[in-house]
């Protein structure tokens, strides 16, 4: 987790040493699942991409510096792919000009090789991603969710914000 202050739209690197690929993602929370990402939020995340792409990361935050290894792992690999992944909480698809930006962005960084690659995560998306994994047995926790609420359609379902540590021990305790 790379989110904070000076993260350059950059809320999360992770280098993938398997198959060498490093993983740049920006993330919105809509707490009425509606929305997407607006043009400035996908400009800074495309401007700190850049930023770290030419390695030159001082200017962003230390979460980020600390990835250091990661990312030249990643950047001095002839072989790496990078992915940047938008996940959002809303309904919403991308606006045109937000994906123009996104794909613009993405084919000048292609032009020799296909490198680079977009993933938009939208709400559905997401939960998709969380029910798939969701093999095994049932766990039973008790959860405390920060700034709750519910969706009555298309079917009924609560959400909101979970501390990740709480997350971390349930993951210690049952397994994934």
């Amino acid at each position: 987790m790379t989110d904070g202050a000076q993260d350059g739209g950059i809320d999360l690197v992770h280098f993938s040493p398997n198959d060498r690929t490093l993983y740049l993602v920006q993330t919105k929370w809509h707490e009425d699942l509606h929305g997407s990402i607006e043009l400035g939020e996908v400009l800074k995340f495309i401007d700190g991409v850049k930023k770290l792409l030419d390695n030159d990361i001082a200017s962003l935050n230390s979460r980020i510096q600390a990835k250091r290894p990661d990312i030249e792992s990643a950047l001095f690999d002839a072989n790496a792919n990078f992915v940047l992944v938008v996940a959002h909480t809303g309904q919403e698809d991308l606006s045109t000009e937000v994906q123009a930006a996104l794909d613009n962005y993405v084919t000048s960084q292609n032009d020799t090789s296909d490198l680079m690659f977009v993933r938009v995560l939208k709400q559905g998306d997401l939960h998709k991603a969380v029910a798939a994994g969701l093999a095994g047995a049932p766990v039973s926790a008790e959860v405390q969710l920060y700034g709750w609420g519910q969706a009555k359609e298309p079917h009924f379902g609560v959400y909101g914000q979970v501390c990740a540590a709480d997350v971390a021990s349930w993951m210690k305790a049952n397994g994934s």
